[in-house]
């Protein structure tokens, strides 16, 4: 079964660059994609790993950075939240926060 959902960051949409965010558990973890507003295509997966995003707390749209909400870090207690910020095309991912 794929869940996919936008109520991770609800409405969140960008009307210059045509873009809007999207969650979905396609991989088995919920994880963000960038999609084309116009197409409905997904331009990039965003987060990926066996981990997942619990919340978009912050969106950067000048620097293209999101903050966000991740849980289930392997090594790490799986219900432990954790900081970490992406950029748009999912470079730069980086855990904020330590381990348990």
């Amino acid at each position: 079964m794929v869940v996919d959902r936008a109520d991770t960051h609800p409405g969140e949409s960008f009307p210059e660059t045509r873009e809007i965010f999207w969650t979905s558990e396609r991989d088995g973890y919920n994880h963000l994609y960038l999609i084309d507003s116009d197409s409905g295509q997904i331009k990039k997966k965003i987060t990926q790993g066996k981990w997942n995003v619990r919340d978009v707390v912050e969106v950067d749209e000048k620097n293209r950075l999101l903050l966000l909400k991740v849980m289930g870090e392997t090594g790490q207690d799986p219900y432990h939240l954790h900081f970490a910020r992406v950029n748009f095309d999912g470079t730069g991912f980086t855990l904020l926060t330590g381990g348990d």
